[in-house]
């Protein structure tokens, strides 16, 4: 078992709702990969893993994690569609394309790897479960290097959908991390999950931290959380369904000792942990 991780690259990018085409556009100056009737959560998808590697090599065994609160919402909306008009036929790729396990498959022929690729989904902690698994996987040799994402499409589309945020975009981000020191930005410390503040707040006594942030939930319930409020970053004004992704590499753009809480709304809690080792962001 080993017991150092570490992060070497990240990316981020949160976008404002585009035609399908614009994203094909930005993989073209990427990869040859043939994406014509690819769905777009899957063109998301594959532009962030490729532009977080882009500086870097990876290991053909390289593991890929892609997490997701809403998955291909565009491409579920047109099947619906056509599945309630007598008249029309679901179309054979629109049918594939809310398949949303086929998008490891095509990350792994646009970096050319033959690792493990898994997908995850649980509700409001869906980021934060597949760095779990991935971190799990590392620590027991499972895997030898992985690339997490937390990728999801606007939910503007959607009429009446019961979330709090009225504005929702496009978002890509990405974590790439091994057991090698070498050139690496930030090294993983733990990994922790609890099943309720009380447990999380015990562990907190303990551990010391520089800078903090905290996801929705956190923030909802931050009166009954013992951290140093001074501490928490601002984090920008932009929101998708995997948005812990982008807070947590926001983070990591801070100095020294790094703190990330996440909750849901049960107050169930996950605790990253992260030592800064280089500015080379």
């Amino acid at each position: 078992m080993k017991n150092n991780m570490y992060i070497h690259s990240t990316y981020k990018e949160i976008l404002n709702i585009e035609d399908i085409k614009q994203y094909k556009n930005k993989i073209k100056e990427l990869s040859s990969i043939n994406l014509r009737r690819s769905s777009k959560f899957n063109i998301l998808a594959i532009y962030g893993a490729l532009k977080c590697l882009e500086n870097t090599t990876c290991s053909k065994y390289l593991s890929i994690y892609i997490a997701s609160e809403y998955s291909c919402t565009s491409d579920m909306l047109k099947v619906l569609l056509q599945s309630n008009i007598k008249e029309e036929f679901v179309m054979p790729y629109d049918f594939l394309n809310v398949n949303t396990n086929n998008v490891g498959f095509f990350i792994s022929k646009a970096l050319n790897t033959f690792g493990k690729n898994i997908n995850i989904t649980s509700k409001n902690l869906s980021f934060e479960k597949a760095f779990e698994l991935a971190y799990y996987d590392l620590l027991y040799d499972e895997s030898i290097e992985a690339l997490i994402g937390g990728v999801d499409e606007s939910l503007n589309n959607i009429r009446h959908h019961d979330i709090e945020h009225k504005e929702y975009k496009d978002g890509t981000s990405w974590i790439h991390l091994s057991n090698n020191k070498t050139n690496a930005i930030a090294k993983i410390i733990s990994i922790e999950s609890f099943p309720s503040i009380k447990e999380l707040n015990m562990y907190l006594k303990d551990i010391s931290y520089d800078k903090l942030s905290l996801n929705l939930y956190a923030q909802k319930f931050i009166e009954e959380l013992l951290i140093k409020k001074e501490k928490i970053i601002k984090q920008e004004d932009e929101f998708y369904g995997t948005y812990s992704a982008g807070y947590i590499i926001n983070l990591l753009k801070k100095e020294s000792k790094l703190l990330h809480i996440s909750l849901d709304e049960r107050k169930k809690a996950y605790l990253f942990y992260f030592h800064k080792i280089s500015n080379s962001f």
